[in-house]
């Protein structure tokens, strides 16, 4: 039986990645935990315990956010993400 515990047959799916994220690039979340969705994800998250991956935010201001090095874009992100989450009005979406 615990030869399958590490079998993963699907590993080489389109939707792997987005599944099961090594990596998170969350856009919208600021250091004021009550104002924004995003705040509010990104403190679920990190409380939640269940994510083991790299966080990556993006404020365009901000340096850190929540304790993690903030990045002004996600140009400046250091590896391509598996995984974004976009909590932003739609105005600045584009």
């Amino acid at each position: 039986m615990t030869e399958y515990n590490n079998f993963e047959p699907f590993k080489d799916h389109f939707l792997y990645k987005i599944l099961n994220p090594k990596s998170l690039a969350i856009f919208g979340a600021n250091n004021n935990l009550l104002t924004t969705m995003g705040s509010m994800q990104l403190r679920n998250i990190i409380a939640g315990g269940g994510f083991d991956g790299n966080i990556y935010p993006v404020h365009p201001r901000l340096d850190e956010v929540q304790g993690f090095k903030a990045y002004k874009s996600v140009k400046d992100l250091p590896v391509v993400p598996d995984l974004a989450f976009l909590i932003l009005p739609t105005r600045v979406v584009p």
